[in-house]
C-alpha cells in the first residue's frame, strides 16, 4: 500500500479528496491549499454550498459543483450557527444563485462526471463547520459506483485533515484492500461504509 503525506502536488489525477469540514475562517487556507494540489494542470473542482463557492470563484479562481443544501437548526449544532446558515441562503435565494444548484443523487453524479474526465474533486462530506463531525452516506454512494465499475485502478484518493494539519493520499485499490473487497461487496449501508471510511483514514494519519 502506497501512501504520502508532505508536500502539494504529489496527488495521483483525477482523484477524490475528502475533509473533515473546517469552520469557515479555515475554509479559505484548506481552498488555497487544494488549489495547488494538482501536478498536472488539469484543476479540481470543489463541491460547496453555490453561495460559498460563487465566493470561492470569485477570490480563488475555483471552480465546482454548486450544492443546495438544506440545513436545519439540528444538522448546524446551534442556534446561532443556524441563523447563520439562513441568512447565507436567504441572500442565494434572492440573488439567484440557487437556480443552478444541484442536490442529493445529482451531486454525486456530477462528482463522477469530473472524475471521469480527468479531473479532481474536493468534498468535505460532513457539511458542518466542525472538524470531529461524521461523514454523510453521499460519498459511500460514489465509492460503490467506482468500486463497481471496474476502474479503481485510475483513480486515486485521499484524506485532508484540519484538526491534524496533515493528509494521506493512497490509489483507490489500496483503500479497497484496506476494507476488505467482501466488506464493499456485502455493506448494505451506504452510511456504515462512510463510518467505515472515515475511521481508516483517520487511523492512517495517525501512524503516517
Amino acid at each position: 500500500m502506497q501512501m504520502e503525506r508532505g508536500e502539494w502536488g504529489k496527488l495521483k489525477e483525477p482523484s477524490l479528496l475528502l475533509s473533515n469540514h473546517p469552520p469557515l475562517w479555515e475554509m479559505v487556507r484548506l481552498l488555497k491549499d487544494v488549489s495547488k494540489f494538482s501536478n498536472e494542470g488539469e484543476g479540481i473542482e470543489v463541491v460547496m454550498d453555490a453561495v460559498f463557492l460563487k465566493a470561492a470563484g470569485v477570490f480563488l479562481g475555483l471552480e465546482g459543483i454548486p450544492v443546495d443544501v438544506n440545513r436545519s437548526m439540528y444538522k448546524s449544532g446551534s442556534s446561532g450557527a443556524y441563523q447563520r446558515s439562513m441568512m447565507v441562503r436567504r441572500w442565494g435565494e434572492v440573488s439567484g444563485v440557487y437556480d443552478k444548484a444541484f442536490g442529493g443523487v445529482e451531486v454525486v453524479k456530477r462528482m463522477r462526471e469530473v472524475l471521469d474526465s480527468g479531473r479532481s474533486v474536493l468534498l468535505c462530506p460532513s457539511g458542518t463547520g466542525s472538524v470531529d463531525a461524521r461523514w454523510r452516506s453521499g460519498v459511500g454512494y460514489l465509492i460503490k459506483g467506482i468500486y463497481e465499475d471496474g476502474a479503481e485502478d485510475d483513480f486515486g484518493i485521499g484524506f485532508i485533515s484540519i484538526a491534524r494539519n496533515g493528509y494521506v493520499l493512497l490509489s483507490f485499490s489500496s483503500m479497497v484492500e484496506l476494507f476488505g473487497r467482501d466488506f464493499i461487496e456485502e455493506t448494505v449501508s451506504n452510511r456504515q461504509l462512510v463510518a467505515e471510511m472515515q475511521n481508516i483514514f483517520e487511523g492512517l494519519l495517525m501512524v503516517v
